[in-house]
């Protein structure tokens, strides 16, 4: 029965995606990431190099219109001073860093010329916390430990908007394209009526990405020109006898 859902559900879908753009890829991304605390806290952005790679769907019926979906494993997470910045040279710090499993949905709008085009996207995202370290550099290098989740303490739910500018190149064998983008959270990585809690915490981010794309569309429009001309030849043979 669920082998008959699926045959349908794709019966559905291809008609569309022969006649469509609809392209699958993977992406590789760096990120800058921070919490906006609310009330402040003196911080430095987390900029290590951060796991952030997923897959892409692109799916176009217009030619300046159409939208971008991603599956995404990525991390980010902030650091605090541990100390006065101002008394001391060698500030020693905290970090925390988390990995999320993310699906942002994009509205695309692109203009082209030739094989080169520009995009922009804006759309919404949402996550979930898979893992979570923290620590400190107090010995000289970080000393990470696993972060113990607290259910009444901490969240592992995100959501925010998410938005980018992108440049991208068409060639034959697909396409690929490097997209800076910004994500501005509207949770709080921990809930504000626990004590000790700050009011507000939500995620900032800063990315920059590669990704790579082909037009699985092209596979079935190649199958279609193949069929055509196999009944043209076959009909030429039979007017010829």
């Amino acid at each position: 029965m669920k082998n008959k859902k699926i045959l349908i559900l794709l019966l559905v879908i291809l008609p569309f995606a022969v006649q469509s753009q609809l392209h699958v890829g993977i992406r590789g991304g760096y990120s800058i990431s921070s919490v906006a605390f609310i009330p402040s806290y003196k911080q430095h952005s987390l900029y290590d190099w951060p796991f952030d790679a997923g897959i892409v769907f692109k799916y176009f019926d217009l030619e300046y219109f159409g939208f971008q979906g991603e599956i995404n494993v990525t991390q980010r997470g902030y650091r605090l001073p541990l100390s006065d910045e101002n008394t001391l040279d060698d500030i020693k710090h905290y970090k925390r860093i988390s990995t999320y499993a993310e699906i942002p949905l994009f509205m695309q709008i692109r203009a082209k010329y030739n094989n080169i085009f520009i995009h922009f996207n804006a759309g919404v995202t949402a996550s979930y916390m898979l893992n979570s370290y923290h620590g400190s550099d107090t010995s000289g290098t970080y000393q990470m430990q696993k972060y113990e989740m607290n259910i009444l303490r901490d969240n592992s739910f995100d959501y925010g908007l998410m938005g980018g500018l992108g440049v991208g190149y068409d060639f034959k064998f697909g396409t690929i394209q490097v997209e800076a983008r910004y994500h501005y959270g509207l949770g709080d990585l921990y809930y504000h009526k626990f004590e000790g809690n700050p009011m507000r915490s939500p995620m900032r981010l800063q990315n920059i990405s590669f990704t790579y794309l082909y037009n699985i569309s092209s596979l079935f429009e190649k199958r279609k020109e193949a069929k055509q001309i196999i009944g043209k030849n076959q009909d030429t043979n039979i007017e010829k006898k």
